[in-house]
């Protein structure tokens, strides 16, 4: 029997009205989804994979143009990878397929409308992490470049085009090109360029002695027992001093990290220089580094302070291999810094290491003295086999704040947790910015007691730093010792800079030039050949601008004058070490634009510059509002610069010689355009 079918048949049947059933708009999108290539499994996360690339080699050269080009260094740059360029294509590649094929496999129990919305979000995502690239693009600037992006670009990312199709096609054989020619150049050729300089670079002079220059960062000289300090913060470096030479008046010639290690490797002042708050030391001036690479020396750095000390400043210029920024060493690559190679997945490494508290480097802020020591004394066991000698620096970070010490390190001096002492620090903060901005009495006000307690706490926690930096040091050169090398090893003792903590009303660095914050120690020891005296202290004030003419000086090396400053040296060999007219002991600090008018830190108010000479400190601000001020101290009678004697008539032929002898000074440069960009982290 022959069955009507027909709709007309099948609606009397049903018992409803033969009237057609309105065509729904839901009905045509699902029918043109149905029609969709782009539903098949395979299409969204190749789709993924495509878009993530070019938006990921988008990415890297946004990067490499503004490294270039830009100038300046800012808060993300410090946390990039090195291999980034070559690294962010494919990180971004993976996670934009992951989650195309995630949208593939759960297509069956998604609505349609998620796969059809597919090539919008992919776009989306891709360029967001790409934009991230440009350093000072405000959020909503970025987020509508993204939506302007997906809405233009993904009607036509769709696989139903043959167009699309075919373009993608005859694309990805360049993209991917592309791609290996940034593996190779950042990637490849970095990576071997320590092995190829080892195996091929110039042959060092026979027997040529190895360089150590080790810097304790923010340690001030006050605070160690060869200064005379009450404490016993460093027995260990005492015992090694005893063994060279001591520097009682050094002073560094900035009072923050970037400044004074580009005087370290480079001779120069730092207005002589690139380095900037935020701006890195560029090629213009040679690094000692690179001086004795030329010279057949193996090269390495590490480094604990992972802001100034980071190689994106520039300081790993020289070096063959450079220990700063974790995934910067030795260009390694690990799971986790492929997966936060790309901004995307900096993003969600992030948010998953905050919630689980897991803590990284970063955010501890440092690499602790341990860990560079063990990295330290692999490289040298790496290297001994191409008997070369070595020039290897190190930069103890453990005294600086926050004061988190490893679980290991005792804390000789302090009972208060890290946690405690940044509460109560917060507290003295909030409290000295109230009174700042007004006179009126405040719930956060702090009596002296109180702040004597605080200033108390806080010198303990620095003591139990520069402790545990006394024990590192002493475990490194003791490693190269039973492994005999130490003997023929120049060694180099400073720091880049003091710390104030509670003198002047200030805490910390960077934004003075009082003497606790540019008052420095300096060690020398090495081998008989170079004839330095054991247990010698000199008096006068020295600068460590000084270090590079020094070490070429006691190497003996043909280009002894190729970088500025006098050898130190001439203080044990020459007589007239005692009484030259050497080059002034300068020191300076730039204009800090950003800080309110209402702080008291003197860098607020204009550039400083600071004078050393024998007993006397001579200041000079050019102020934004009072001009040219002077300031004189005498550091014998008034060692913390208490009593300004810029207007004692009793001091006025000194105060017209120190003033005379700082405008003859070839090395200021008084009208320096000093950068005027916060800073990014610790200095």
């Amino acid at each position: 029997m022959k069955t009507d079918l027909t709709p007309s048949a099948t609606l009397e049947r049903q018992g409803t009205s033969a009237r057609p059933r309105p065509i729904r708009l839901s009905r045509l999108f699902t029918e043109r989804l149905e029609r969709d290539p782009s539903t098949r499994p395979f299409v969204a996360w190749a789709l993924g994979g495509w878009v993530g690339l070019v938006c990921g080699l988008a990415e890297s050269g946004l990067h490499l143009g503004w490294e270039r080009f830009g100038g300046r260094v800012h808060d993300p740059d410090l946390w990039v990878n090195w291999n980034l360029p070559w690294l962010a294509p494919l990180s971004l590649a993976a996670y934009l397929a992951g989650l195309g094929a995630l949208v593939s496999v759960v297509r069956r129990v998604l609505p349609r409308t998620v796969m059809f919305l597919a090539p919008y979000a992919l776009i989306a995502l891709g360029s967001w992490s790409a934009l991230g690239a440009i350093p000072g693009l405000h959020p909503w600037a970025r987020w509508l470049l993204v939506a302007g992006l997906a809405a233009r670009l993904g009607t036509r990312a769709r696989w139903d085009s043959e167009r699309f199709r075919r373009f993608a096609r005859v694309s990805l054989p360049y993209a991917a090109g592309l791609w290996l020619v940034l593996f190779v150049a950042y990637g490849v050729w970095p990576a071997t360029r320590e092995l190829r300089t080892l195996a091929t670079g110039p042959q060092p002079p026979q027997g040529a002695p190895n360089v150590l220059l080790i810097v304790l960062d923010t340690v001030r000289a006050d605070n160690l027992g060869l200064y005379g300090y009450d404490r016993a913060t460093t027995p260990n470096l005492d015992t090694w001093a005893r063994r060279g030479v001591r520097f009682d008046q050094a002073r560094s010639t900035t009072p923050f990290t970037l400044g004074t290690h580009a005087s370290l490797f480079t001779g120069y002042l730092m207005s002589q220089t690139s380095a900037r708050v935020n701006a890195p030391l560029d090629g213009a001036r040679r690094t000692l580094a690179e001086h004795l690479r030329d010279r057949g020396y193996a090269t390495a750095g590490f480094v604990g302070n992972i802001f100034y000390g980071s190689a994106h400043y520039g300081l790993d210029r020289g070096f063959l291999h450079y220990h700063d920024v974790p995934g910067n060493i030795t260009r390694r690559v690990t799971p986790r810094e492929f997966l936060r190679a790309c901004r995307l997945g900096e993003y969600v490494v992030t948010r998953f290491e905050r919630k689980w508290r897991i803590l990284s480097p970063m955010q501890r802020q440092r690499l602790d003295a341990g860990e560079l020591n063990r990295e330290a004394l692999a490289w040298v066991d790496r290297t001994r086999p191409r008997e070369r000698p070595f020039f290897l620096f190190l930069n103890y970070f453990d005294a600086h704040t926050p004061y988190s010490l490893p679980g290991d390190a005792s804390q000789p001096f302090s009972y208060l947790t890290a946690d405690r002492l940044e509460a109560r620090m917060r507290h003295l903060q909030r409290s000295d910015e109230h009174a700042h901005r007004s006179d009126t009495p405040s719930d956060v006000a702090v009596s002296p007691e109180l702040r004597a307690e605080a200033y108390a706490h806080l010198r303990n926690a620095y003591d139990d730093g520069i402790a545990w930096i006394d024990r590192k040091l002493d475990e490194l050169l003791h490693g190269l010792e039973q492994r005999g090398l130490l003997e023929n090893t120049l060694v180099l003792v400073t720091s880049d800079h003091g710390e104030l903590l509670g003198e002047h009303g200030l805490i910390g660095h960077g934004d003075s030039l009082h003497r606790q914050a540019v008052h420095v120690p300096l060690v020398l020891l090495g081998p008989e050949a170079m004839n330095i005296p054991r247990g010698k202290a000199i008096g006068r004030p020295v600068s460590l601008r000084d270090v590079p003419a020094t070490v070429l000086d006691l190497l003996d090396d043909p280009e002894t004058g190729r970088f500025p400053g006098r050898s130190l040296r001439r203080f044990w060999t020459h007589a007239e070490g005692a009484t030259a007219d050497d080059e002034p002991v300068l020191s300076e600090m730039e204009h800090m634009h950003w800080l309110p008018r209402t702080s008291p830190i003197p860098a607020a108010f204009g550039p400083l510059w600071l004078l050393t000479e024998g007993r006397w400190s001579y200041h000079r601000q050019r102020h934004e509002t009072l001009g040219t001020t002077e300031r004189l101290f005498d550091l014998v009678a008034d060692p913390d610069e208490r009593r300004d004697l810029a207007a004692d008539p009793a001091h006025r032929a000194t105060l017209e010689s120190l003033r005379a002898r700082f405008d003859r000074a070839d090395a200021i440069t008084p009208d320096v355009s000093w950068s005027g960009t916060k800073p990014l982290g610790p200095k």
